[in-house]
């Protein structure tokens, strides 16, 4: 995965005044919209990065929808197609949307927009792409719990991992360009899960708690440590099996990239 575009930053982020910012391997803050501009960020496997705006969608509901290259310029989706509710990165240049009317949509920089799959009866609470998978906490259907699905991305074909009259209760997910996917889990504690249904610790949060968990190439946390800043964000690092070490920056939201860090 080459670092272009977005990815040339290991993390990006929306800020409590809902500003897009990027962090490089410094952990410099850069800005990259006015305030006020975005509540929901992901990034394709190429580096551009997509976000729901605070703008309302004029066509069927849900947000406005942008890209970016990572350099501050964002450019809008003005096509007929509905908004969303929720994004995040997908193949290529494209994004993954869930519209205000629980469609699981494609979309990519040209507009060209795919409808993927109906969730009207098996709803969708969360999700997101990466090596090829899409995972998702939905219900598999209208008289079960939620619980955690995935598909091969090239064919939309739902496969549940664990049982539906047990529900599993997640915060957030992410999914690695691996394929697979982590999780924050109803103690704040951040978990993995793979295809055949183990279950995992990624690492030690001392005494903090996750609200929020992203891993493409790298991990990081949103914690529930808030002040007027934000939430507390922390870092994976490799010490004693995975352990999460604070950071200086505080955000809203948390987006991790494909950005990759050749060993020394």
């Amino acid at each position: 995965m080459s670092n272009a575009k977005g990815n040339v930053y290991p993390l990006w982020m929306i800020s409590n005044a809902y500003q897009v910012q990027s962090v490089d391997k410094e952990q410099k803050v850069t800005d990259q919209s006015h305030t006020g501009f975005a509540i929901d960020i992901g990034i394709s496997e190429d580096g551009t990065v997509w976000i729901l705006s605070n703008e309302a969608d004029p066509d069927g509901g849900g947000a406005q929808i942008y890209w970016s290259n990572g350099d501050n310029k964002w450019n809008k989706i003005d096509t007929s197609d509905p908004g969303g509710v929720k994004i995040c990165g997908y193949t290529g240049n494209s994004c993954l949307f869930l519209s205000s009317s629980g469609v699981l949509c494609s979309m990519d920089t040209d507009g060209s927009y795919s409808t993927l799959f109906d969730s009207a009866m098996s709803p969708i609470i969360d999700f997101d792409y990466g090596g090829g998978k899409i995972w998702a906490l939905m219900y598999h259907d209208l008289k079960s719990y939620p619980n955690l699905h995935y598909t091969e991305a090239s064919s939309i074909n739902w496969q549940q991992i664990g049982d539906s009259k047990k529900p599993v209760n997640l915060r957030s997910l992410s999914v690695n360009h691996s394929g697979f996917c982590n999780a924050v889990n109803e103690k704040g504690e951040p978990v993995y899960y793979n295809t055949n249904g183990d279950e995992g610790s990624v690492g030690k949060m001392g005494k903090k708690l996750a609200e929020k968990i992203t891993y493409k190439n790298h991990c990081f946390v949103l914690s529930t440590d808030t002040n007027d800043e934000g939430n507390l964000i922390l870092e994976w690092e490799d010490v004693s099996g995975g352990t999460f070490s604070p950071t200086h920056l505080r955000a809203n939201s948390i987006c991790g990239s494909y950005y990759y860090h050749a060993p020394s």
